[in-house]
């Protein structure tokens, strides 16, 4: 007999028993289930390879832009998780915490979480030196060229000129040749007939950049990309050419993407194998994971962790980056006090993990610069328990000394929002002082530091920087300067460069040092770089020429002066203000001590002259004389014409976001401005000339709703006609270049703009004529004219100002000069505040009145003859009517808008024949005009002429009436029923004739319901309408 204890004993043996087989049977189903989901994803997975084709090599090498080259290796989707990817690295990752603290522990030292310090090793890689071994890096291609080429002697000798030259720019070398010196050696390559496919990759950029002829290009590398890949090339040139390929499309497609992505990862396989340019490697890679969105990142970090030929240290820091930026973007800037406990637990776990991974790279290469400036913002949270962010930027530094991105991620954590005080920051600054290397950035980033501490915590308060002991600061700077030129003489110092000049004699202008800036602005002698100085249309160069003029006991005069001179004057402004502002000018202008100086009375003097004019009501002529007096123009290319005084034309490049020219005066609406404008382009794109009346200067921080801007624009789409590329396509010139213009102008919702396709009838200068009030705006652009009512009163405090943007469809790539735009001509007049526009819904009598005095008063003004014509249709007035569209045409041929009227005046005299002619060529431009589709549509199934008479395309006409109304909200009036009627009745459709003309009968005005009347019993009894045998 067992105990008691016996039995229960075994009863527990049994219990666990049964429970350790369940477990079992629960993990081998559950290794089932995974197995069954890895089987059925790697199914999904080739299922997705077969239908996008990544696996044919027909397919791949009809299109082999399109489709990715995965060599000899498997193919395999950019698809997956990067968590579950990572697991094994994170493993081992964790693993090594050990050591990784060790490693931290003993590279820190004496200084571990020591104050901000910056101990400089004279042994340190600096910029330069980085960039001359990253030339010789980049320079294995052009080895390779004189290795492996098949060219002749005279195209290779043409070729290593051009490869080594191009390689020379692009790796930023201090006597590299310009991009437009580059493209007579790409074009000699051309013409020598190279078919080199590494050579023809980088012509085929610089002659892309140099003329925007995208086909030609894509044909040149469609065929390089197939030879390089059969070629013993460096991989690096395919990543070249597909990365040419995205960047010069304005729409890319998954597959150039993955093509473009498996290229990268092949190359990374290739270099990982020898090790030999890792630093060059890790620099281009981090350019390229930087310059793409997370989509993109998320892709290429995929394909290298699918892989097991990449070195490690490329898969732990890329995993780190990943998972370190998923964490910040899912915060968004907010305080932990501001986010859920879900949403900081997620930004917690990824930047957790991240570290890891980020700290494991530190331990597999300690001399790179990358992985440790990122760990600065894990420090920042608190997640490191040995380091403060200070350390990681130690561990940067040591390794490259003057790489910027360490600086600023550090003084994030110095800002007391994180923590810190003001008081690191001056100790920073003075630190980069005392390095004394004014041959590197360290000592400017001392001014570096004031200028981020004013965005980022004074906010344009420059009271604080005075508290903050910026004084001080600057002149610690400026001394040791001084002493460093004079033990150097003849160097070139890092900040002897236009960008460095400005921006420091900028921030002290700003600052209240206008002694200092003046002195930074004359040591530049004119090489500065105005761009800074005109950020945000300021008026940048006119001001810095008045600092000048306002110097020692006239200092407040002038400034006072330029106040009023430059504030909104309106019509009813008084002449005597303008006169006494004219004496004060005098006498001031006598106090000039420099070449600056007059300038701002040169300036100042031509607003005076303005001025006058504008309020005797004269025209206010805006010319360019003197190299644009009364003018702030952006700095771009500017060509004076010294012959035409009233020309200004500016070149602007594709690097620049904007070109623009504003008046110095500040005139209110309402006014009339008249400007004569044009386009060239150098470059494919989409460029657009306008003239603006906008808020300038406003505070981007302000919490009220920003002031509306109005403006009118010509845009011109300009590209080379399509061609297919299946055979070479030869780099055409630019006079193939064609434009297809655009009208833009204000809606009749406030504010919002519309867009009018137009055809321009030639090239060269077009009109912009605008009148703006404040509850109307009247344009004519080109051969459009047209009269806008506000919803809202219009913002009359304004300024103007006359702009070219430009959207290049190779955003991307850098180009040359890529249009020029010229301006002619410009003048401008005061309206009378007692011309006020009749209301909308005014008597025709009084519209009609208003406007006909308007065209008597001046014969020249299109926009009221085009409102008359309306008038004149609207009353019914058919003879009036053609008399004034006629003399329209007449006079301005180019004003296709007004055929429109001719057309209708004709249909509403019976002149079917004459009208049909002008509705057809009014249709080519306006299709959205209801009256003048639902015409046509009428004539086109009414005709008597049998060879005119189409009914198909009369129904087409009158449904798509119908269906614009519908969308545009239009009033679909009596007599469009009736027209739609017309067109379903030639067609048989008798049933909806009746109903539509039904609807005209209910409608129509009691004069033409007898006509409507009869048209209703020919549908009755199954008969379509004819016009009169008169026709």
């Amino acid at each position: 007999m067992r105990s008691p204890f016996q039995k229960n004993l075994l009863r527990a043996a049994l219990l666990v028993l049964v429970m350790l087989g369940m477990l079992a049977l629960l993990i081998s189903r559950q290794k089932k289930h995974v197995r069954q989901q890895q089987a059925d994803r790697e199914v999904k997975a080739t299922a997705e390879i077969r239908q996008r084709g990544y696996d044919d090599p027909r397919r791949r090498s009809e299109k082999p832009l399109d489709f990715p080259d995965y060599g000899d290796g498997p193919v395999y989707l950019l698809t997956g998780d990067c968590k579950e990817l990572s697991e094994d690295l994170y493993q081992v990752a964790s693993q090594a915490s050990g050591k990784v603290t060790s490693l931290k522990l003993k590279r820190a030292g004496k200084t571990l979480n020591q104050p901000i310090d910056l101990p400089l090793l004279e042994s340190i890689l600096t910029p330069r030196d980085f960039s001359q071994k990253y030339l010789k890096f980049r320079l294995r291609e052009l080895e390779a060229y004189r290795e492996l080429t098949a060219d002749k002697a005279d195209v290779k000798a043409a070729g290593e000129k051009f490869l080594q030259a191009y390689l020379f720019r692009v790796t930023g070398q201090p006597d590299a040749l310009s991009n437009a010196e580059l493209v007579p050696l790409a074009q000699k390559v051309i013409e020598l007939k190279s078919n080199d496919p590494l050579l023809l990759t980088y012509v085929a950029l610089v002659l892309c950049e140099a003329t925007g002829d995208i086909d030609a290009a894509l044909s040149t590398w469609t065929r390089c990309i197939e030879q390089l890949r059969t070629s013993r090339y460096p991989l690096i040139v395919q990543v070249y050419l597909r990365l040419f390929v995205v960047d010069c499309r304005s729409m890319v497609g998954q597959g150039q993407r993955d093509a473009l992505l498996v290229s990268i990862v092949r190359w990374l396989e290739e270099e990982s194998a020898t090790k030999q340019w890792d630093d060059c490697v890790h620099f281009k890679l981090v350019g390229i994971w930087d310059q793409n969105n997370v989509t993109f990142r998320n892709g290429l970090l995929i394909g290298c962790l699918k892989s097991d030929k990449i070195d490690p240290f490329i898969k732990h820091w890329l995993t780190g980056l990943y998972l370190a930026d998923k964490a910040w973007d899912g915060r968004g800037g907010r305080y932990p006090g501001n986010m859920s406990r879900g949403e900081y637990q997620f930004f917690e776990s990824n930047l957790e993990r991240g570290k890891v991974h980020l700290e494991y790279a530190c331990l597999l290469r300690p001399d790179s610069p990358y992985p440790p400036f990122k760990l600065i913002s894990a420090a920042m949270t608190g997640l490191d328990r040995e380091y403060e962010p200070v350390d990681w930027f130690r561990r940067s530094v040591e390794n490259r000394l003057d790489q910027s991105l360490p600086y600023y991620r550090l003084w994030n954590s110095m800002l007391p929002r994180w923590g810190g005080n003001l008081g690191q920051f001056r100790s920073f600054a003075n630190h980069c002082i005392d390095t004394n290397r004014f041959d590197t950035q360290l000592p400017y980033y001392a001014f570096e530091i004031l200028q981020y501490l004013q965005d980022n915590e004074f906010v344009d308060d420059w009271s604080q920087q005075q508290k903050f002991g910026a004084k001080v600061i600057i002149d610690r700077f400026l001394a040791q300067r001084k002493k460093y030129r004079e033990a150097h003489p003849g160097e070139k110092l890092y900040g002897d460069t236009a960008y460095y000049r400005t921006r420091i004699g900028y921030f002290l202008e700003r600052a209240g040092y206008p002694q200092l800036a003046m002195a930074e602005y004359k040591a530049a002698e004119g090489d500065l770089d105005y761009s800074q100085l005109q950020r945000s249309h300021r008026p940048g160069k006119f001001l810095m020429c008045r600092m000048f003029a306002a110097q020692g006991e006239v200092q407040e005069r002038v400034l006072q002066f330029d106040q009023k001179i430059r504030a909104g004057w309106f019509a009813d402004s008084k002449m005597s203000d303008v006169e006494q502002l004219e004496q004060e000018w005098q006498e001031l202008k006598q106090t000039a001590g420099d070449e600056l100086a007059e300038r701002y009375y040169a300036h100042t003097g031509k607003m005076l002259q303005q001025l006058k004019a504008y309020l005797k009501g004269d025209w206010v002529e805006f010319d360019f004389q003197d190299q644009g007096l009364g003018w702030e123009i952006s700095e771009n290319e500017i060509d004076w014409d010294r012959e035409d005084q009233n020309l200004l034309i500016c070149r602007k490049t594709n690097e620049s976001q904007s070109s623009w020219a504003r008046p110095l005066i500040s005139i209110e609406a309402p006014f009339h401005i008249q400007a004569q404008v044009e386009q060239i382009a150098f470059h494919t794109g989409e460029p657009r000339i306008d003239i603006r009346w906008t808020e300038l200067y406003g505070n981007p921080n302000a919490q009220e709703e920003k002031v509306p801007e109005l403006n009118i624009a010509l845009s011109s789409s300009w590209s080379y006609p399509k061609v297919k590329i299946e055979q070479p396509v030869p780099f055409r010139s630019l006079a193939d270049l064609k434009p297809h213009f655009r009208i833009y102008t204000v809606d009749r919702v406030p504010y919002r703009h519309q867009e009018q396709s137009i055809r321009v009838m030639r090239t060269g200068m077009h009109l912009m004529d605008w009148k703006l009030r404040a509850d109307s705006s009247e344009v004519t652009l080109g051969n459009y004219m047209d009269l806008v009512r506000f919803d809202e009163t219009a913002p009359l405090r304004n300024h103007l100002l006359f702009r070219i943007n430009a959207k290049s469809k190779s955003s991307r790539l850098p180009g040359s000069t890529g249009f020029v735009w010229k301006l002619k001509d410009v003048r401008l007049q005061r309206l009378p505040a007692t011309d006020v526009l009749p209301a909308a819904d005014s008597p025709l009598e009084e519209r009609m009145t208003y406007w006909e005095q308007r065209v008597k008063r001046d014969p020249d003004d299109c926009v009221a003859r085009l409102k008359l014509c309306e008038v004149y249709w609207e009353k019914g007035l058919a003879e009036e009517l053609l008399e004034q569209s006629n003399q329209i045409l007449t006079r301005w041929p180019e004003l296709e808008k007004i055929r429109q009227y001719q057309g209708l005046a004709l249909y509403k005299l019976s002149r079917y024949q004459e009208a049909l002619v002008s509705l057809e060529l009014a249709m080519k431009e306006y299709r959205d005009e209801v009256d003048v589709i639902m015409a046509a549509a009428e004539i086109l199934a009414a005709t008597n002429d049998q060879e005119t008479r189409d009914k198909k395309r009369a129904l087409q006409l009158a449904e798509f009436g119908k269906r614009i109304s519908d969308n545009y909200k239009v009033e679909f009036k009596a007599m469009n029923w009736a027209n739609l009627a017309v067109a379903y009745a030639e067609n048989e459709n008798y049933e909806a004739a009746l109903k539509a003309n039904q609807e005209a009968i209910a409608l129509a005005p009691e004069n033409l319901i007898p006509e409507f009347q009869e048209r209703q019993k020919l549908y009755e009894a199954a008969k379509p309408y004819r016009y009169p045998p008169e026709e």
